[in-house]
């Protein structure tokens, strides 16, 4: 006859997993994915903790990974997610364009527990519980610009968010202006400019709110542009854009 061996309660409580985890998704321009996970464990550190801390140990062309004590993790354990946590993140970009960052899974995160994606470069903090963060990279390492918070240091005013929140580039390999809309405002128009304020390219009455736009150009020569958007509510954002 079969042998059965009771499990006490005590011993499936403590083989049950109640530490914090969540996991943070990358897709890259050229197509890769990485997955990162990041969890609390008491008797971890925000220096390495062996047996917790995982090191990224593949070259891919496109990447993400935690960044500390010098070197590039895959898995990193913390004792806690506080108001004070600070995460820094590293993004690795072989071909420039759209990036996009979010959370692939939670573990016993409590609702009231935030998880921000601070970009230092444009002053967002992008509630990453709430939808995916977007952004237009240039080709190269980002390592000082991305870092995961639970807590917001900077209460910004609307005209930033909003500013923040509208993103202009021009891809020079398929001569199209590219707007990244993370707070869905209703683009009315866009116009490009030579430096000395020629209008060379406009397009009235577009009508989106979208969270990515392409406005294929003509081709234009090599140099330094103005890019004008106009929100239905009135906003102006602009930025210089390089055409090579």
């Amino acid at each position: 006859g079969s042998v059965y061996f009771r499990t006490s309660d005590q011993e499936v409580a403590q083989s049950i997993d109640t530490r914090q985890k969540f996991r943070l998704m990358l897709d890259s321009p050229e197509g890769y994915h990485r997955q990162l996970l990041a969890g609390v464990d008491e008797n971890a550190s925000n220096s390495y903790d062996l047996g917790y801390d995982a090191l990224l140990n593949e070259s891919n062309r496109e990447d993400m990974y935690w960044m500390f004590e010098n070197a590039k993790f895959v898995i990193q354990a913390v004792n806690n997610f506080d108001a004070t946590q600070i995460l820094p993140l590293g993004v690795k970009i072989s071909t420039e364009g759209i990036t996009k960052l979010y959370i692939d899974g939670l573990e016993n995160i409590d609702s009231s527990t935030d998880i921000y994606l601070h970009d230092k470069v444009l002053n967002v903090y992008h509630d990453l519980k709430q939808d995916s963060y977007v952004v237009y990279l240039e080709a190269g390492n980002h390592e000082e610009r991305f870092e995961i918070t639970f807590t917001t240091s900077a209460l910004l005013g609307i005209e930033d968010t909003i500013e923040n929140g509208l993103q202009i580039h021009y891809s020079n390999s398929d001569q199209s202006i590219v707007i990244i809309n993370q707070e869905s405002m209703t683009i009315q128009s866009a116009e490009m400019f030579t430096i000395l304020g020629q209008s060379i390219f406009k397009l009235d009455d577009i009508q989106t709110n979208d969270s990515i736009t392409k406005i294929k150009t003509q081709p234009l020569a090599t140099g330094t542009y103005i890019m004008e958007l106009k929100t239905t509510d009135g906003y102006v954002v602009s930025k210089k854009v390089l055409v090579k």
